[in-house]
């Protein structure tokens, strides 16, 4: 028997609110009149004299477990609640030109999935929410770590991009570095989003880079789309669809040569990444 039932859209319930004793508890939402469970909290430890208004609100940047997400407010503040089955992404992006295939290691063992992975490489991979030990190191021998990263925190519903990013020289001489970047994933109907990351270590030495994108593949002051990009900068763009020039100009190029130059095609409802790497 459902503790309330018969919700409607923006609608409270005549049975709130609901007073219960304190102790563990578990939340669970379903369609009205079934039993499919569509939402589920796991266990939650509920302490005497809370006054909590929960809300179902959509789950729009989390994976496809669960559609809500419940809004739990105390009068103090507010959190997410995400169904206990709920994970995280991680994508491991290889933007070194002059490094060999790495693995990603979780407390010094090799992970599945995240194994031999080689430049311009993206790999990704769903992980239980939780603090990790990682550390980054050479395929052909994993006592070279380049990259050690631990107590790396992946939080449930989100999506997190690491790119190693420098250059190898040696393992001694090594300027490797993580670039972890929180994405937004969710596609939108009306415009597609792009994300633009400044990875090329030889670039940056050059000056800050203009970006550039243009319909007919000629560029000037006008077509600057992003200005003043360090090395490990980015940033998000909203782009109607259509077929476009991009090119990353340095600033200071008065000429408007480009550097690197490509065309990508973008679709209303896509999610891209642009990466300008060496080589």
């Amino acid at each position: 028997e459902p503790s309330v039932g018969g919700l409607e859209f923006k609608i409270d319930s005549p049975d709130l609110p609901v007073t219960i004793s304190s102790g563990t508890y578990r939340i669970r939402v379903t369609l009205a009149g079934e039993k499919s469970v569509v939402f589920d909290s796991g266990e939650l430890e509920l302490a005497g004299g809370s006054d909590l208004m929960i809300t179902a609100v959509p789950n729009v940047d989390g994976g496809a477990v669960s559609p809500v997400n419940l809004l739990v407010a105390d009068g103090e503040g507010a959190a997410i609640l995400r169904n206990k089955e709920e994970k995280a992404t991680v994508r491991v992006v290889h933007a070194v030109d002059d490094a060999p295939e790495v693995d990603v290691l979780a407390s010094g063992s090799p992970v599945d999935g995240l194994t031999m992975i080689a430049f311009r490489e993206f790999r990704s991979l769903d992980l239980e929410p939780d603090s990790y030990d990682l550390s980054v190191a050479a395929s052909i021998d994993n006592s070279l770590v380049v990259i050690d990263a631990p107590d790396t925190s992946i939080e449930a519903g989100t999506t997190t991009s690491i790119y190693a990013v420098g250059k190898l020289n040696s393992v001694t001489d090594s300027t490797i570095e993580p670039l972890v970047i929180a994405e937004d994933l969710r596609s939108v109907a009306l415009y597609g989003k792009v994300r633009v990351v400044h990875a090329s270590p030889t670039a940056g030495d050059l000056g800050l880079v203009d970006i550039h994108a243009s319909a007919d593949g000629v560029f000037d002051e006008t077509t600057a789309v992003i200005k003043g990009v360090d090395f490990k900068d980015t940033a998000t763009l909203n782009v109607p669809a259509g077929t476009y020039f991009l090119a990353v100009i340095l600033a200071s190029d008065g000429t408007f040569s480009p550097a690197v130059e490509a065309m990508a095609m973008v679709e209303d409802g896509g999610v891209y990444s642009v990466v300008a790497t060496d080589n």
